[in-house]
């Protein structure tokens, strides 16, 4: 069965939307030659650049445009350092591991999109491959516990993704072609007219992957409009779709693997993906030393896979059909020296509604989350080389889920979390600081779903994961140098992993994470710059049958350097290589079963600019090593990919 799916009309007209926009505006668009400001927006509000915390990591549009790389996976892996997983289905969007929670990491981390939480309820990634480059300002990585901000899920931290704002007119096009019939696209046009500005944007990219039976074809396209109402108002409303179509060539044997890594175990599996988002924003600045910040979003994502039980040819096949929706409401004030002293102290909620249908065979499931939260927090300056940060979170989860076969299961609870930092400046350049706080995590429908098998009495829902988090680190900067370093240590409780054991999810005794963080850069000469980050993770049973033993798909050790050499003012060229140490597979909790060796990747690149073009040569696991970074304990691994080819043209109007 060949995949070829049909997209549906917003897709096709957010994308007409885009084209036809940058034909009509590319005559007129400008780029500006002047500085602006950099501003941080991890904190919920716009802040300055020297509000963002020591443990934080920003990657600007620069750093994502001159890298070459064209999506934002790549961007967070090769250039936030970040760890990642494929995700089992083949496409660009990757599983983020920060501090080694596995096979769940995922649920363990939050991702938002200027303002809006598109980390999903259920046990899927967040499809930030679909989002064009061209449209990032910046990225914030917040590693550490980040569930006062962020509510649940935010254990192991927060990635905040900040579009560009439109207040420059701008228009960039993009496309590539690589190995593997790989072919991509894009475009992204933004027009101040008066006090308004309009931006639009699609992406395209086609591949069939370096496995048999794995194209992909994802689609996307957007529409942002904001407007200035005053110096002291700005309102928009932001639309986006994106459609996703991918076969799926599942993992195959450890054997197989040895024998041909490309081969496809089940040849006529495949899966599709359509996502709606419509958010809004407000913000008045009400006062000089009072803002505020609303926003509010509907997301809506279909999914559907059809899995074969024949290998041979189509005899028969299961489908599975998901669909959720999300409403959130998110207001908050900002007050700036609150009572006199220096600080800025932030008061908000987050307000959401979830709802959520499984269907399959006799399967016909319905689910609904409620989520009401209110948080406060103080970022407190002493002196101008001292802060603290304060912060506490109370939300209140309420859960249901019915299925005709298999009855009904509840969850309602209160949670809270807390933080606590003190950041000491040494020097202008350099700080260093010391954190603890709380993390939470309740656990999703999928969690809960493979606790029943449709058989009644339902049973209670998996007791949501708790955790305890204490860090230690510095950081510093001076001229062409930045680095940092830190240690953590998280006890947690009430762990929900899959257990292929058990074929299902569960709780695990108490577990913890210990472990250091170290990156740097620093420009060695005017023309080389060096770059890298090491992690170490000791992730364990801290009690019961399996006390020490590690925690499945959690490597010890990860590690990334890389280098950039300036041939002239107009090219350059970049080698990074990334090192993953091995580790357990998925469901070895007792350490019985084969270990995942470690490996490392390769990538080098190429860009040269040439008037308003900027062509960018890359070369992703030069040396084709063959290699997989997830596994079971039955022996079923999948493959990561080989040797990619690409090269990307992207012209900037002026």
């Amino acid at each position: 069965m060949k995949v070829n799916p049909m997209f549906t009309k917003p897709t096709k007209l957010a994308l007409a939307c885009a084209i036809a926009f940058a034909t009509l505006s590319v005559a007129q668009a400008q780029t500006s030659n002047t500085m602006q400001p950099i501003v941080i927006y991890g904190a919920r509000f716009a802040d300055e650049l020297n509000k963002v915390l020591p443990q934080n990591t920003l990657i600007s549009s620069e750093d994502i445009l001159k890298s070459g790389i064209t999506n934002i996976p790549e961007v967070l892996q090769k250039i936030g350092g970040v760890p990642t997983k494929p995700n089992l289905y083949g496409t660009q969007d990757l599983s983020y591991d920060l501090r080694g929670y596995g096979v769940n990491s995922d649920q363990n981390l939050v991702i938002v999109v200027d303002g809006v939480r598109i980390s999903e309820n259920e046990q899927a990634v967040a499809k930030l491959s679909l989002i064009p480059v061209e449209s990032i300002d910046q990225i914030e990585i917040m590693r550490g516990a980040n569930s006062v901000l962020y509510g649940e899920g935010a254990t192991s931290g927060a990635i905040y993704i900040k579009t560009k704002s439109s207040d420059i007119d701008r228009a960039i096009v993009s496309a590539g072609i690589g190995n593997n019939n790989a072919k991509e696209g894009t475009t992204y046009v933004s027009k101040n007219i008066d006090k308004v500005s309009i931006a639009a944007y699609g992406k395209f990219y086609e591949s069939d992957n370096f496995r048999e039976r794995n194209k992909v074809l994802n689609k996307s396209g957007g529409l942002d409009l904001a407007a200035a109402v005053d110096g002291a108002t700005k309102m928009g409303i932001k639309f986006f779709v994106d459609e996703q179509s991918t076969e799926l060539p599942g993992a195959i044997s450890r054997t197989n693997f040895y024998i041909n890594h490309k081969q496809a175990r089940y040849p006529f599996d495949s899966a599709n993906y359509l996502g709606k988002t419509v958010s809004g924003f407000f913000d008045k600045k009400i006062l000089s030393d009072l803002e505020f910040r609303l926003d509010i979003s509907r997301r809506e994502s279909d999914r559907s896979s059809v899995n074969w039980t024949n290998s041979t040819g189509p005899s028969s096949g299961t489908i599975y059909a998901y669909s959720s929706d999300v409403n959130s409401i998110n207001p908050r004030l900002k007050f700036i020296n609150f009572a006199g002293f220096k600080n800025d102290l932030t008061v908000g909620a987050d307000l959401s509604n979830w709802d959520y249908t499984y269907k399959t065979g006799a399967t016909n499931e319905n689910a609904k989350q409620r989520n009401r939260a209110m948080y406060i927090r103080d970022d407190i300056s002493l002196s101008d080389l001292q802060r603290v940060v304060l912060g506490y979170r109370l939300e209140k989860f309420t859960k249901s889920t019915v299925d005709p076969t298999a009855g009904s299961q509840t969850l309602d609870r209160n949670l809270d979390a807390y933080e606590f930092q003190y950041i000491k400046g040494l020097s202008n350049k350099l700080n260093v600081y010391g954190k603890l706080g709380t993390g939470y995590r309740i656990p999703n429908v999928d969690d809960n779903r493979n606790t029943f098998w449709n058989t009644a009495p339902y049973p209670s829902s998996l007791e949501p994961q708790k955790s305890k988090d204490y860090e230690l680190g510095l950081s510093g900067f001076d001229r062409g140098e930045r680095y940092g370093l830190r240690f953590f240590h998280s006890l947690i409780s009430n762990e929900i992993i899959y257990s292929e054991n058990d074929s299902r999810n569960i709780n695990l005794t108490p577990t913890k994470r210990s472990g250091v963080e170290f990156e740097f850069a620093a420009d060695m000469t005017p023309t080389t710059n060096i770059y890298g980050s090491f992690q170490y993770v000791k992730a364990q049973f801290r009690e019961g049958l399996n006390s020490g033993q590690r925690i499945p798909l959690v490597p010890n050790y990860t590690a990334r350097l890389g280098m950039d050499y300036k041939l002239n003012n107009d090219q350059k060229f970049g080698v990074t290589t990334r090192y993953v140490a091995s580790q357990k597979s998925d469901g070895d909790f007792d350490g019985s079963a084969i270990r995942i060796p470690g490996y490392a990747i390769t990538d080098i690149s190429y860009s040269a600019q040439y008037k308003n073009w900027l062509w960018t040569a890359y070369a992703s696991n030069i040396f084709d090593k063959k290699y997989y970074s997830w596994a079971n304990i039955w022996g079923s691994v999948y493959p990561d990919s080989g040797l990619s080819l690409k090269i990307v043209g992207r012209y900037t109007f002026k």
